[in-house]
């Protein structure tokens, strides 16, 4: 039997900026996927896209929740270990590993994704992630509120954000959310989009794509 099951986070690169990646890494439970992509003078920056489930006990077989808690379990029998933590908090402790271990590299990092909790409750494990990683909520700091817009068709709560590292700050060019189902893309979530200026964030224009025809050997 396979222990892997991948979730549901997806990152695509695209035009000129796939002459920037450097690396990729999937995440053995699937609840985040990153790039990271260079620039000049060792410049680095990691985008991070991930989903937290909203659950902590099992809601199903074959549910994202139930699926981690079995990873969970298997992970703390190999080690020996008695104790076990539930998905949400499994997912805090191991992307805020993740992001150190990305930070003592010198990269810089952004950050978006579903976190199923909002950045406001004292009891928020992004909130505290955030503070631990030293992020900033950028759309908290553009639009001047932790607590709007909802981003969830069913419930009045921003779920789904961005944190990033300071420095990137000054190279956040637009920040916005699209209203539900905008642009074709039916969803029971808002689309979430950032732009960056390019030579700001990565010291220079990423180098063009050679033309199709050019490319083959």
């Amino acid at each position: 039997r396979k222990t892997y099951k991948p979730g549901g986070t997806m990152m695509v690169t695209i035009g000129n900026m796939i002459n920037t990646v450097r690396a990729t890494f999937q995440d053995r439970m699937g609840r985040w996927v990153s790039t990271t992509y260079q620039g000049r003078q060792a410049r680095q920056i990691t985008i991070i896209n991930a989903y937290q489930v909203s659950q902590i006990s099992r809601t199903g077989l074959q549910t994202a929740v139930n699926q981690q808690i079995n990873m969970i379990i298997q992970e703390s029998v190999a080690s020996g270990i008695t104790t076990r933590v539930n998905p949400r908090e499994a997912f805090i402790r191991d992307l805020s590993e993740y992001i150190k271990k990305c930070q003592a590299s010198q990269e810089s990092i952004i950050l978006v994704g579903d976190f199923n909790e909002t950045m406001s409750t004292p009891s928020s494990g992004i909130a505290n992630l955030a503070r631990d990683c030293g992020l900033i909520d950028i759309g908290c700091q553009r639009l001047g509120t932790n607590m709007q817009p909802s981003t969830y068709k069913r419930g009045p709560r921003r779920i789904d954000f961005s944190l990033i590292s300071p420095d990137l700050c000054r190279t956040i060019k637009h920040l916005g959310y699209d209203p539900f189902d905008s642009r074709g893309i039916h969803s029971d979530h808002r689309g979430l989009f950032i732009d960056l200026y390019t030579n700001l964030a990565f010291g220079s224009k990423p180098p063009e794509l050679a033309p199709l025809p050019y490319r083959d050997f």
